[in-house]
């Protein structure tokens, strides 16, 4: 019998490969709806990701009163699908707009706007294993600012541009680069070599030990720019981007399995449903074709938690939305721009090495990267034919292996046990 099953499903996979292999490659992203019950529904909020859990704090509960401002904060923990109100002790002020980052069991929130519509410098700390907010008297400069980024860099907070002056302000933005130091809770402003074109409602993310400003509003019109810093040379750059893009700001972005994935925001009052990726490797952007449903909003957060993306609460153009919308790979299988590949890996999972079979000869560059973006393994000019990883260093999770040519690029993926 189960040489029998064996041959029965060596049959299936081929005519799945010959018969619907090619339609999958051209979704290979989908859609699900995850539990919002227990979340309150805001938009212009903050999340974080700590120990596999997502921590969800302050926001609007209505874009027509500024008084809608709240200092929610809620947990949800994907193992379990459900939501938790956290109730610590300690006072967080009430605003929307802020921006927050966790490092070493810690969120720190940071800016944005009050119940008063006034521009917030207040930045408060969420100590998770002692259930408690705290406001620590911080040294230097920060400028008050809402609908900024941020992202964490080697143990600093990095925050990038937003919006100035008053709220309503539609004209006013933030051309500021600052960086927090949690060890010293010190404010300190970097002199760099270039400039970021100034914006509020961007996205940033960290890719290769570089930091990605994505999109937003630069006072005249939403924009399409992509912006890098280097925090070690300390160099603003802004590479030529190749492919379609939306214009559009309250944008969220994530980075998975080597490439930056964009969604939702307002593009001049529309809320385009387009999922973009980002090749930040080829500086090209293309529309991801997914199932399911996305809802179309903007103002929103997306964490992810291994190979998905929780994209959470906004404001669709008529009511704020509490929805928990999943964007999910569909793993072992392949991404590709270039003909039908005969590329697969063996064996996977594993915990020793993987094979990669069928490299092409016009190969360039192999790299492996973790859900988070970061390379682990870089393999320059490979043989055609087969490919040996060693996967005994690599830490257990989902890992990617991007296969770069002139003219084509391929994604596969494997698990390290």
């Amino acid at each position: 019998m189960k040489t029998h099953k064996n041959t029965w499903g060596r049959i299936f996979s081929t005519i799945l490969y010959i018969f619907f292999l090619p339609s999958l490659m051209i979704a290979q992203e989908s859609w699900f709806t995850a539990s919002s019950n227990g979340f309150t529904p805001r938009f212009f909020h903050s999340s974080s990701v700590i120990e596999g859990k997502i921590y969800s704090v302050g926001g609007s509960t209505d874009p027509n009163k500024t008084k809608a401002a709240t200092n929610t904060l809620e947990v949800y923990d994907p193992a379990s699908n459900s939501w938790n109100t956290v109730n610590g002790s300690g006072n967080f002020a009430r605003r929307y707009g802020a921006t927050s980052e966790s490092i070493e069991g810690k969120i720190y929130v940071i800016g944005g706007a009050d119940s008063n519509a006034v521009i917030s410098c207040t930045l408060d700390v969420f100590d998770i294993a002692k259930n408690e907010w705290s406001t620590p008297t911080t040294s230097g400069v920060f400028t008050p600012r809402y609908a900024l980024s941020s992202v964490v860099f080697n143990g600093k907070i990095y925050v990038i541009g937003g919006g100035g002056s008053t709220v309503g302000n539609w004209g006013n933005v933030t051309e500021v680069l600052e960086v927090f130091d949690p060890a010293t809770n010190q404010w300190s402003t970097p002199t760099t070599i270039g400039t970021f074109s100034p914006r509020r409602g961007a996205a940033t993310v960290v890719f290769n030990n570089k930091i990605y400003l994505l999109g937003g509003f630069d006072g005249s019109k939403y924009t399409t720019k992509v912006d890098v810093f280097d925090p070690v040379t300390n160099q603003w750059t802004s590479p030529t981007i190749s492919g379609k893009q939306i214009g559009r700001s309250g944008i969220s972005a994530s980075v998975i399995g080597g490439y930056i994935y964009i969604f939702g925001g307002n593009a001049n009052n529309s809320f385009p449903v387009t999922v973009e990726q980002f090749d930040p490797v080829n500086n090209k952007i293309t529309t991801v074709v997914t199932s399911g449903t996305f809802t179309a909003r903007t103002g929103i957060t997306s964490n992810v938690i291994g190979d998905k993306i929780y994209v959470i609460g906004g404001y669709d153009g008529n009511i704020v939305v509490g929805s928990n919308e999943v964007f999910s790979l569909q793993p072992n299988s392949v991404i590709a721009n270039n003909e039908l590949p005969k590329l697969y890996l063996t064996p996977n999972p594993s915990n020793t090495n993987v094979i990669i079979h069928g490299v092409p000869e016009n190969i360039q560059h192999i790299s492996i990267f973790n859900v988070l973006g970061e390379s682990v393994v870089e393999i320059m000019n490979p043989q055609g034919g087969n490919t040996t990883i060693d996967m005994s260093n690599l830490l257990k999770g989902i890992y990617f292996v991007r296969l770069l040519s002139i003219t084509s690029t391929s994604t596969l993926f494997f698990t390290r046990e």
